[in-house]
């Protein structure tokens, strides 16, 4: 990638501490809200204002969603590429927001409802997205923007959310699992971009790989961890943070955590 694309920022060869840089301790988010069963059976829609606002009541530190812009510019948390609003499925970004299910909510609306005490990570679809979730993070608060993670893999993007915004953390989300000397080169490039964090599959992470991942600096996530023994690997290895739909693995990750001094 060019180096002009770089998020690169004054001060971001400052080294963050091994155990996340960040004074509170291990960090977990509910993967889409979580799953969280109905009386009567089924479950709660992932992605809902709901679904995040039952995680967090349940005691979530951090919700995760994903973001796309509809065809009239609005930032809306829906996972699928398409969305069904009569009998043929359309693309979500030809759709306009009045078009879409009501249980799609803004990422304004996400803010209203669930407050700014808790961290918020979106997996941005589109450059726009994330644009706009900024601009919803500060309208929410001076400290939302500062508890906003923003995923991708692509590094021109990740590159135009740094230049709007310094507080925001930037993740390089990315979808390969092996091998290992390509995750090597892609920790080294978050690294040297200036990202705050590297996100990979669970099973794609070693005790090698996260002590490099901290050796330059970088938050260690992990993802779809949904099963014990997941966690306790992931754990072991010295991951800093999660993504899961189990709210009982989310809360208890987050309560390893040691707040560091100073």
């Amino acid at each position: 990638m060019p180096e002009k694309d770089s998020p690169q920022r004054a001060g971001s060869e400052k080294q963050r501490s091994k155990k996340l840089g960040r004074c509170r301790g291990n960090i977990a988010f509910a993967h889409r809200g979580g799953f969280h069963h109905l009386p009567g059976g089924g479950f709660v829609t992932e992605n809902t204002i709901e679904a995040f606002e039952k995680a967090i009541a349940k005691g979530a530190g951090g919700i995760e969603g994903d973001v796309w812009t509809t065809a009239d510019g609005e930032c809306v948390v829906y996972h699928d590429a398409v969305v069904r609003t009569g009998a043929i499925p359309r693309p979500i970004w030809m759709t306009r927001r009045d078009a879409l299910p009501g249980y799609v909510p803004t990422i304004e609306e996400v803010y209203e409802s669930c407050g700014t005490s808790v961290d918020v990570s979106l997996d941005c679809r589109s450059r726009r997205a994330g644009e706009l979730a900024i601009d919803a993070a500060r309208s929410a608060s001076g400290e939302a923007p500062g508890r906003l993670w923003l995923c991708s893999f692509i590094y021109s993007d990740l590159a135009a959310w740094r230049r709007k915004s310094e507080e925001v953390k930037l993740v390089d989300s990315t979808p390969f699992h092996r091998p290992r000397w390509l995750l090597e080169r892609r920790i080294a490039k978050a690294a040297s971009a200036g990202l705050d964090a590297f996100n990979a599959h669970h099973s794609a992470w070693s005790e090698a790989l996260v002590d490099k991942a901290h050796e330059l600096g970088l938050t260690a996530l992990a993802w779809d961890v949904n099963d014990r023994a997941s966690l306790e690997r992931v754990r072991d290895m010295g991951i800093d943070g999660i993504y899961s739909d189990e709210l009982s693995l989310v809360i208890e990750f987050q309560g390893d955590g040691v707040e560091e001094e100073g």
